[in-house]
């Protein structure tokens, strides 16, 4: 569940709040059929709280129980880890020739 595409951006787009169906669609573009089968999965695991609304037309909102609040705190400071040590590499270090070296090089 946790390494399917859009799982973790769902649980923490609703660690600021419920939300209803078409926000969390529209806000990260995700196709409403991934979205309604991920809701459902995190429904399903305990994650997530699934209310409806009596409006017409009704409507549903999502909200992170104590489980889901927990798995965004730690997702959330795995975010923070990799920012600050999965820093890209800036480029070639200074004792790795540059390939224009390799260029003039004899052939053998």
């Amino acid at each position: 569940l946790l390494g399917e595409r859009w799982t973790l951006h769902i649980v923490m787009a609703l660690n600021s709040g419920k939300m209803r169906f078409n926000e969390l669609s529209r806000s990260y573009r995700i196709n409403p059929r991934t979205l309604a089968l991920r809701l459902r999965s995190l429904e399903e695991s305990g994650i997530v709280t699934r209310t409806m609304i009596a409006i017409m037309p009704p409507a549903v909102e999502y909200e992170l129980t104590d489980k889901g609040r927990a798995l965004a705190e730690v997702s959330g400071k795995l975010a923070e880890w990799g920012q600050e040590w999965m820093v890209p590499p800036a480029g070639p270090e200074k004792d790795e020739p540059d390939s224009e070296e390799y260029s003039s090089c004899p052939a053998d």
